[in-house]
């Protein structure tokens, strides 16, 4: 597995990229790759998986990197993306699928808030780590009009119930969605979703998050556009770190409608 890697050393924008070309032109008999001589189908069915379905870059990075030190290209494995996600973490409790799909459509569309406590039961043990080392808890905000509509926040329902669990400050009105966005789940991709929501989220009082290691709630994380958005107002106010902790996260193109 890849190794640690030094700040300063930019990936090459061509990484991922070209690693495409290393999995088809290494996609070997796992005799050859168990003797070293190149890369497994296993890895480049990984590979091909992440891609699929939309995975961050930083986990596409990691699977080249992991070809990149199986074929013995070590000095360009040490390396870190040249274009990193705004959040510090991310994790989810789910993949969002077929057994878990209705239990959230129910807590998102159907009043379903008695599955609150089971969700956040989970999240706290999937999401402890980033629970302990948070100050503040902040959930993907609605814009008034969907929450008017809708007439709950389904993730900051979850953030409340976290934020109460473990002791930790609470303000749903920390970031705010200043601009009406197309729901995300009509999106034709990720390019179209990150355009959706570009320039969405606004932090009004700056004050609240500077210097704060924020835990960013949301309930479905599909391209990772709505977060990133989220996280990038939150950076740009000052805060220190912003960690992202989801119910669910699509791992199959198929599983996108939400």
């Amino acid at each position: 597995m890849f190794q640690g890697r030094p700040a300063g050393q930019l990936l090459s924008p061509n990484l991922i990229e070209n690693s495409d070309a290393i999995i088809r032109n290494n996609h070997i008999s796992h005799n050859q790759a168990a003797t070293g001589g190149g890369i497994s189908v296993v890895l480049a069915e990984r590979h091909a998986a992440l891609y699929a379905r939309g995975a961050f870059a930083e986990e596409r990075e990691a699977i080249a990197i992991e070809a990149l030190h199986r074929l013995g290209q070590r000095d360009r494995a040490h390396v870190r993306l040249a274009k990193p996600p705004a959040f510090d973490k991310a994790r989810a409790i789910l993949a969002y699928d077929d057994n878990s799909r209705s239990a959230i459509l129910a807590l998102k569309h159907a009043d379903r808030l008695d599955l609150v406590p089971g969700f956040s039961r989970w999240l706290s043990r999937t999401g402890r780590s980033l629970l302990e080392d948070c100050d503040l808890i902040v959930p993907v905000p609605l814009h008034r009009f969907r929450l008017w509509r809708r007439r709950y926040n389904q993730s900051a329902e979850l953030a409340r119930r976290l934020a109460g669990d473990w002791k930790r400050n609470y303000d749903p009105f920390a970031l705010i969605r200043a601009r009406a966005t197309a729901s995300q789940g009509a999106m034709s991709g990720a390019k179209a979703r990150r355009r959706n929501v570009l320039g969405a989220f606004k932090v009004p009082d700056p004050a609240k998050v500077q210097g704060k290691r924020v835990l960013l709630l949301d309930d479905v994380l599909t391209t990772g556009a709505t977060v990133e958005a989220c996280a990038r107002a939150l950076k740009r106010a000052g805060a220190e770190q912003v960690h992202v902790l989801v119910l669910a996260r699509v791992v199959k193109a198929s599983d996108v409608l939400i």
